[in-house]
């Protein structure tokens, strides 16, 4: 202890040089779009001057700055004895970076929260979680349910709680998901919450997902509007049977082209198609979007909703929208958001639907060529290269032959170049290999004479 105590005061003497740079990624993905949130990689000062070669030795000052400045881990700081935390996050690093088996779950017994909250405290937990024996993660599991609501919510707590529900047997599964209750609404808003209450809701029973979303009632469209909230309501909606969620279903129901054309209403209107049955929900909703078609195409979040259908729905629904944009396709494939839509339409629509959008865009004539410079055009023209037949490609390709030196000219033209000259150079190979083909058709078979016996 007195030769610790003597190595902790040297490093607070040092700390002021202390540096650390690490990029690896520590956690599993969350169940959800990183593009939803951020999140910063690294808590700790840096200073560029005074790198530690030594991984070890930088990654033992590294606890033990953290522990001395009183940094805030998570969403809490640590008030543990310095020297206490300071041992016991040395051998964690040890065996993270060592592989050793040295430290055990047992060996954190008295410490779980803390070393929980911490980032590698955090991921060597999940590690052994996996692998721990039922009698081990029993041993930790009484601190893991008192914490339950403070590791719900730390950055890297929480992903230790989701990790126990994985490996967790009936009755810590049942206790650990009654800790959470009367708190549901609070944790599906919360950053990190949101996740643990995702997870609960795929692994506990039926009756128990029910309990949990019942605290949600009369707050469905307040969760649909939050950036949290909104990937609880789905991943209700993909848990739950509908029949028992009428609470959930109903306020959507009643809003649907405000949610088609909300950022996050969009996800739950598509989590409601894929999910969702009843004929009377499927017909309410698609009726609503088959109605208002052209306004949601142009639409900012609107527009995946209809690309959602387009890709996923019944035939009798993607007619119906295709439907309802012919005459416009055109104008519409010039718009940042439709022509997204109307690529899916020349991709999943039917061969005589296909035909007719590509008859609409290149009977434009002058047009058809504006919509080869077009910023967005380009793509749909490209689009029409790769999904029409052999007698359309002939017809296009001759028309856009004869602007080709001129679509060099443009930005997005050359798009249109570089996948012509593709087709060109495929086309001449094509019609190479079926010549050559042809040749050996018509020559004369090679006799050999054979030796009568």
């Amino acid at each position: 202890m007195t030769f610790f105590k003597e190595i902790l005061a040297q490093q607070y003497l040092q700390e002021d040089n202390l540096s650390y740079n690490d990029s690896r990624i520590y956690h599993d993905e969350p169940c959800f779009p990183c593009s939803r949130m951020q999140r910063s990689g690294s808590h700790f000062y840096s200073n560029s001057r005074c790198i530690l070669s030594h991984g070890d030795r930088q990654s033992r000052l590294l606890s033990l700055n953290r522990k001395a400045m009183g940094r805030n881990i998570g969403s809490h700081a640590y008030h543990d004895n310095t020297l206490s935390n300071y041992l016991d996050v040395l051998s964690l690093d040890n065996a993270d970076r060592n592989g050793a088996d040295s430290v055990e779950l047992i060996d954190l017994v008295g410490h779980v929260k803390e070393i929980s909250m911490d980032q590698y405290g955090s991921r060597f937990i999940q590690q052994k979680l996996e692998i721990a024996s039922l009698d081990d993660r029993e041993k930790i599991f009484p601190e893991i349910l008192s914490n339950a609501i403070a590791l719900t919510t730390d950055v890297f707590g929480n992903y230790v709680i989701q990790k126990f529900f994985e490996f967790a047997t009936e009755r810590q599964l049942i206790q650990l998901a009654d800790q959470l209750k009367g708190h549901i609404l609070e944790l599906s808003l919360q950053m990190y919450g949101c996740r643990v209450v995702q997870k609960v809701l795929e692994v506990v029973d039926k009756d128990r997902k029910i309990d949990i979303v019942h605290e949600l009632r009369n707050h469905i469209l307040k969760c649909i509007g939050d950036q949290n909230g909104n990937h609880v309501i789905q991943k209700c909606i993909e848990c739950v049977p509908e029949d028992r969620i009428p609470f959930v279903i109903d306020p959507i129901l009643s809003q649907i082209l405000v949610l088609c054309t909300h950022q996050y209403g969009c996800r739950v209107i598509q989590r409601v198609l894929e999910h969702c049955h009843d004929p009377v929900t499927q017909s309410a909703t698609m009726n609503e979007i088959v109605q208002q078609t052209f306004h949601l195409t142009d639409d900012k979040f609107g527009n995946y909703v209809v690309q959602h259908v387009l890709k996923h729905g019944k035939p009798e629904e993607r007619s119906a929208i295709i439907q309802k944009l012919s005459g416009q396709v055109v104008i519409l494939s010039k718009l940042k958001y439709a022509s997204n839509v109307i690529e899916k339409c020349l991709e999943f629509g039917t061969l005589e639907e296909r035909d007719s959008l590509i008859g609409e865009i290149i009977s434009s004539g002058q047009t058809f060529q504006e919509l080869m410079k077009d910023q967005f055009g380009n793509y749909v023209v490209q689009k029409v290269l790769k999904t029409c037949d052999e007698r359309y490609l002939e017809m296009i390709l001759s028309s856009i032959k004869l602007h080709l030196n001129e679509l060099k000219n443009y930005t997005y033209g050359k798009h249109i170049v570089t996948r012509v000259e593709k087709l060109i150079v495929t086309g001449e190979e094509r019609a190479r290999m079926a010549s050559l083909s042809g040749q050996r058709q018509q020559q004369p078979p090679n006799c050999t004479a054979v030796d009568a016996h």
